[in-house]
């Protein structure tokens, strides 16, 4: 995956694999005020390098209160954009939360190659897709932990990533047959367990609002 930094902006490029992977994320203001014109520009700018790259315009903004990000989304409006879906990022306080004994599974830890042979198994992904989530994951700056539940065969799978004092979770996932069983939970849990004996404080998970 590719990115780069224009004016205060972050640029993520991975052949279009997610839109998360593949989207506009203002950091913060940069040099320029957020002025209409200064942004139309910057914007404009950002479209042609999506587009050379054959990839469609996607902004993710935030909903904490900035003028910048306000007016930002104002002028997206205006230029034809419109708003596909919205995430929550929920957090877990890991110094007060206990996790119960009974809704953590057993995991088994995989390395990145071995888990995502499994990963791939369970979602149906498709050779290209795996080639380009195996160079996202092996860009991961913090540390990672590849975790797998199992049965009489894999159940469900995850990652954490812990970086400075937070751990994230990504990639849940869990195999059709046996969803509404905990597997997910438990397996979730276990992560947030190990994260809390190494004394990260924070765990956080990304969702799409209506999931």
């Amino acid at each position: 995956m590719q990115q780069m930094l224009v004016d205060g902006w972050l640029l993520r490029f991975s052949r279009g694999f997610t839109k998360r992977s593949n989207s506009i994320v203002p950091l913060y203001v940069g040099a320029q005020k957020p002025e209409r014109e200064a942004l139309l520009e910057k914007i404009r700018y950002c479209e042609n390098l999506y587009a050379r790259a054959q990839l469609q315009t996607v902004f993710r903004l935030t909903s904490i209160l900035d003028p910048h990000n306000q007016i930002l989304d104002e002028v997206l409006a205006e230029r034809g954009y419109a708003r596909v879906e919205t995430n929550e990022v929920l957090t877990i306080d890991l110094t007060r939360v206990a996790m119960p004994e009974d809704a953590i599974k057993p995991a088994e830890l995989l390395t990145l190659e071995d888990w995502l042979v499994e990963y791939c198994s369970l979602t149906g992904m498709a050779e290209p897709s795996k080639t380009l989530h195996r160079l996202i994951l092996n860009a991961i700056a913090g540390d990672a932990t590849f975790a797998v539940t199992r049965d009489t065969h894999t159940t469900a799978c995850a990652l954490a990533v812990a970086e400075h004092d937070v751990v994230g979770l990504f990639d849940v996932f869990t195999h059709p047959d046996h969803r509404q069983a905990g597997w997910a939970r438990g397996l979730v849990s276990w992560l947030l367990a190990d994260a809390a004996a190494r004394n990260i404080p924070l765990g956080y998970l990304q969702v799409v609002q209506d999931n």
